[in-house]
């Protein structure tokens, strides 16, 4: 087995996901993770839950990936792999902002948003989605308004076509 196996079965899970087919989908992320342990790659093992968190948001059952999701970032947060922390940190807040839990969701964006790029598009659009949310909680509506409308003209201008419809419906709501 091999790294090349490991990261195919992670991406498989994630396409299976989409497709709906969760039992293969979460049987191909636990052969990933076994893989990456078998092979000592302890730090792929905790950076693969994020792939896990994305295929549990698709199956729309976030709480799955929450706990895996602290897990590996305490992992990662040992190994030094710091690139890894934030997004999977990030992850952890869409898991968490999926659930509902905005308050805490938007203190893990503050604790994160100084180590993400802003040329970052996905990472900061999503960190926008996680704010607004958190805005109209607390009933900010116009401070989530007035961020949601940059986050859309932010993303409009990028390449990244995935981001767009999650920008759009963040100012709808």
């Amino acid at each position: 087995r091999s790294r090349v196996e490991a990261s195919a079965r992670l991406s498989l899970s994630v396409l299976e996901a989409m497709a709906l087919q969760m039992e293969e989908a979460r049987a191909d992320a636990d052969l990933a993770r076994e893989i990456y342990e078998e092979l000592g790659m302890r730090l792929e093992v905790a950076a693969s839950s994020q792939g896990l968190a994305a295929m549990e948001l698709l199956a729309g059952e976030p709480a799955r990936a929450e706990a895996q999701l602290v897990a590996d970032s305490v992992l990662l947060e040992e190994l030094g792999g710091q690139a890894y922390l934030v997004t999977t940190q990030l992850r952890l807040a869409q898991v968490l902002d999926a659930q509902g839990s905005f308050a805490e969701a938007s203190q893990i964006v503050e604790r994160i948003r100084e180590s993400v790029p802003a040329d970052e598009v996905d990472a900061q659009s999503q960190m926008s989605s996680i704010t607004v949310h958190a805005l109209v909680a607390t009933g900010r509506d116009r401070e989530a308004e007035k961020l949601a409308k940059q986050a859309v003209q932010v993303v409009s201008t990028s390449d990244r076509y995935d981001t767009l419809p999650t920008a759009l419906v963040d100012l709808g709501d």
